[in-house]
């Protein structure tokens, strides 16, 4: 499900680089299977299990994750 909302939402781009953050396999996976970048946040639900799934990038925490918006 969340690969199609995430494709559907992408279908009105105008060649824009995309990232999507999240905390579980299907995020990054979704990510993945879309051809952008994504971020995993292991302090959520899941633990470093999560990098097997292969995150462009990775964080423990979001106080890490939130120096990327400063």
């Amino acid at each position: 499900i969340k690969y199609r909302l995430i494709k559907k939402y992408l279908a009105d781009d105008n060649g824009k680089d995309h990232t999507i953050i999240g905390d579980t396999e299907t995020d990054i996976l979704a990510g993945r299977n879309l051809g952008i970048n994504s971020i995993a946040v292991l302090c959520g639900l899941r633990d470093e299990g999560l990098l097997e799934s292969r995150p462009t990038k990775y964080y423990y925490n979001s106080r890490e994750l939130m120096e990327l918006f400063k």
